[in-house]
């Protein structure tokens, strides 16, 4: 019988495990081949800096999604969707990878809660009552007035970044909102940016994603000019996007092949997946921070970073043969 030290037998069984799966060295490794990943890695091959993009799941994509109708033919996103001009930096990837949008065309919006259905269009409000207008028009124009003061790259250097930090989308909402009925839309509006609840969701962070995705008046429906610019789809659907950007990449990506470590080493990072491992200077993490307790990370991250959740949302798509609505 031979013993041998934790140490020294952690050091063996990585040896083995390296001498079974296939080395690869780059630059840099990202991992997660969704829209940030495969972004990620198009903006650092354009500066010739060796890349490796690597996907736990058999396709890429993440959170964008798109099937295809067998009986309509026609595509349908489950995941990501829609795209505006205002979200500038996703407009003009569209426009350099050189992809098609087409233009919905204007129709109201149904919302639906116990308390019945409510209609509006991106130009009116389901109420004629002016105070309830004003209300709406304070809490989201307060809202836009707040991101305004958030430092895109740096949200943790606002003024108040501490104070919001610390508060909830449903705190300020307690504070600001007058009417149950204008509660039920700002509400939902969390619910459709954020897919989590807005007693889950910090006021920092959701003023920080209003402020990326154009402004809480474009987003809700009190901004006529800002709506006039139009909701957009990818031809072929969002997920599209990411299949192309991945066939650019060519054989620098890699599917099927879950993370297991990421190693920080004195000369670099050591990426070691499920079938092959990276040596690289650096890895880029684009995958949700729950997954990150799927992984082995040395060092690790903070205890926080661990209790960061995702919200979850349920996507039905229901094809008409007919457009009954219309007639």
């Amino acid at each position: 019988h031979i013993y041998v030290g934790n140490k020294l037998m952690k050091q063996f069984i990585r040896v083995v495990e390296q001498g079974r799966m296939a080395q690869h060295r780059c630059d840099v490794v990202v991992v997660g081949a969704g829209l940030s990943g495969l972004t990620a890695a198009r903006l650092l091959h354009e500066q010739d800096i060796s890349v490796a993009v690597v996907e736990a799941s058999g396709r890429v994509g993440g959170r964008a999604l798109t099937l295809e109708n067998a009986e309509t033919g026609v595509a349908s996103d489950q995941g990501a969707s829609l795209c505006v001009p205002a979200q500038t930096t996703l407009w003009q990837l569209l426009k350099d990878v050189g992809m098609e949008v087409w233009q919905l065309a204007p129709a109201q919006s149904v919302y639906v809660t116990e308390d019945g259905v409510w209609r509006f269009t991106p130009t009116s409000l389901p109420t004629w009552n002016p105070l309830v207008r004003l209300d709406h028009y304070n809490v989201f124009s307060t809202m836009d007035k707040l991101a305004n003061q958030i430092p895109p790259e740096e949200p943790w250097e606002a003024s108040s970044a501490q104070e919001w930090d610390s508060s909830t989308m449903e705190d300020f909402f307690n504070r600001t909102v007058w009417f149950k009925s204008v509660r039920r839309i700002a509400d939902a509006f969390v619910r459709v940016l954020a897919c989590a609840e807005p007693e889950d969701v910090s006021m920092l962070w959701f003023l920080w994603l209003v402020r990326q995705t154009g402004g809480g008046r474009w987003a809700t429906l009190v901004n006529p000019a800002a709506a006039g610019a139009g909701q957009f789809r990818v031809r072929g659907g969002m997920q599209h996007l990411c299949k192309v950007m991945a066939e650019q990449l060519g054989d620098k990506v890699t599917l099927n092949c879950p993370i297991n470590k990421v190693e920080n080493m004195e000369d670099g990072v050591l990426v070691t997946g499920s079938t092959d491992s990276w040596k690289a200077k650096a890895v880029v993490l684009a995958v949700p921070p729950p997954c990150y307790s799927k992984m082995i990370l040395t060092p690790p991250l903070p205890e926080s970073v661990h209790h960061i959740t995702m919200g979850h949302v349920y996507r039905c798509t229901l094809y008409y043969r007919n457009n009954f609505w219309g007639n």
